[in-house]
């Protein structure tokens, strides 16, 4: 297995920033976090995040 092939295949690297993330993702229910593989894979990750939310409705 390639260098990159074991950093980005796995979630459990060991980056101190990931396992943070991992605390947070278990903690916060709207907290949304995606594992890329490359940096073109960044894109279709940012329009989902992004896009538009159904409109809520409140109670008056």
């Amino acid at each position: 297995m390639s260098a990159r092939a074991k950093i980005f295949g796995s979630t459990d690297n060991g980056t101190s920033l990931w396992r943070a993330y991992r605390t947070v993702d278990g903690a916060w229910p709207n907290f949304q976090m995606t594992r890329i593989a490359r940096p073109s894979d960044i894109y279709p990750v940012f329009r989902k995040l992004f896009a538009r939310q159904p409109t809520l409705q409140y109670r008056s």
